[in-house]
């Protein structure tokens, strides 16, 4: 999951986008609450408070992951 975030906060800072220095910096990104733990004009919910959250079920018929909520919201 590590991986994953670095690479989508990573992303605006790099290559043809290059459109920030940091990825703190850049302001439609989560990267500023996982890097200094706070809200950049809008609340993130931190992957490790998703404990509810199964992401590894595979879906037939489709690439990639679902996921399946364990709790009585979804």
């Amino acid at each position: 999951m590590n991986q994953k975030l670095d690479y989508v906060h990573d992303n605006p800072c790099k290559g043809k986008w290059n459109l920030c220095a940091s990825p703190a910096n850049y302001l439609h990104s989560s990267a500023k609450f996982f890097i200094e733990g706070v809200h950049a004009g809008y609340a993130v919910t931190s992957f490790m408070e998703m404990d509810d959250v199964v992401f590894t079920r595979e879906t037939p018929g489709r690439k990639g992951l679902d996921y399946e909520r364990t709790d009585n919201y979804g």
